[in-house]
């Protein structure tokens, strides 16, 4: 009897934990749309886009939630998600989500999934159909790299290195590209041909910061003109211009060169007067016997005359 009771238990715990999960799976009208209802919609890379989905349950839910995401793609994780929401039994929720497509994600026809989970099993999915191309013409900066520092002294340098990529379908005959400081005056282009989608170039950007630049933060702009100059990329480095460091070292060597300059004239002076010291000392007890024997030869010669 025991036996069957304890079996009997078991069977209501096992029905009602079904019941349970059946509940919180059983989320009806699920739907989920693109932008537009049009079939395989056609977007290009770097552009947003989004969708949105259509739920409602029969049993009142916690902590729902809705992510938006792309598989399929080599380059990055794609995916948005909101955050979580309660689900009334019985009602409509809408949820909208939107994303930015990477520049660089590979080419073809994705399903954008919406998957809808809750905390204890709740696990729905649905899908809308999405064709990912990438525009004619279209460059990007992919990389900026200040090789010193973002902070340069005035009268100094400051170097920029960045890779610019041609991530369109054509090639791009000509692209220029410009490292600008316009606060100050100062730019450096240059002039890139022929280059084939899907291929990057590297632009070395020098700048000379004037000697009297004001202590400050700027910004400069790295600019890409191209598509036979129809189309501009932009991107701001941010930066900072010292005071020049070696102003003080310069005034200070320059003190010590004139203080030692002034200190080696002062002793060559006393040299030279110790010498002419040391030379009189020398000099005039010889003159002395020089006069004396000149002057006894001179009285012998006046008394030999007579």
């Amino acid at each position: 009897m025991k036996k069957l009771i304890l079996l009997m238990l078991m069977v209501m715990v096992v029905s009602m934990m079904s019941f349970v999960n059946a509940a919180d799976v059983d989320v009806v009208n699920v739907k989920c749309y693109p932008d537009s209802n049009t079939g395989y919609e056609a977007y290009d890379r770097g552009q947003s886009l989004g969708g949105y989905v259509e739920m409602s349950s029969k049993t009142d839910l916690k902590d729902v939630q809705v992510k938006m995401s792309f598989s399929g793609n080599n380059n990055d994780k794609i995916e948005t998600k909101t955050g979580l929401f309660d689900m009334d039994k019985d009602t409509t929720h809408v949820k909208r989500l939107s994303l930015t497509l990477p520049e660089e994600m590979d080419l073809g026809k994705y399903h954008m999934r919406f998957q809808i989970t809750d905390k204890n099993s709740l696990s729905k999915t649905c899908y809308v159909p999405y064709h990912i191309t990438a525009q004619r013409n279209l460059v990007t900066i992919k990389d900026n790299v200040v090789q010193q520092s973002t902070a340069v002294d005035a009268g100094g340098f400051l170097q920029v290195k960045s890779l610019v990529k041609n991530i369109g379908q054509k090639e791009q005959d000509w692209m220029k590209v410009t490292l600008e400081v316009a606060s100050l005056g100062i730019s450096d282009s240059s002039y890139f041909t022929s280059v084939p989608a899907g291929k990057s170039v590297e632009f070395d950007g020098l700048l000379k910061i004037p000697s009297n630049a004001k202590a400050d933060n700027y910004f400069a702009k790295l600019k890409v003109l191209y598509y036979d100059g129809d189309s501009t990329t932009v991107k701001t480095i941010h930066f900072t211009v010292k005071e020049r460091a070696t102003a003080t070292a310069v005034t200070s060597s320059t003190s010590s060169n004139t203080n030692n300059q002034v200190l080696t004239a002062a002793t060559t002076q006393n040299i030279a007067t110790s010498n002419v010291s040391s030379l009189l000392k020398t000099a005039l007890p010889v003159a002395l016997v020089v006069l004396v024997v000149l002057a006894i030869v001179l009285g012998l010669v006046a008394l030999l005359r007579r």
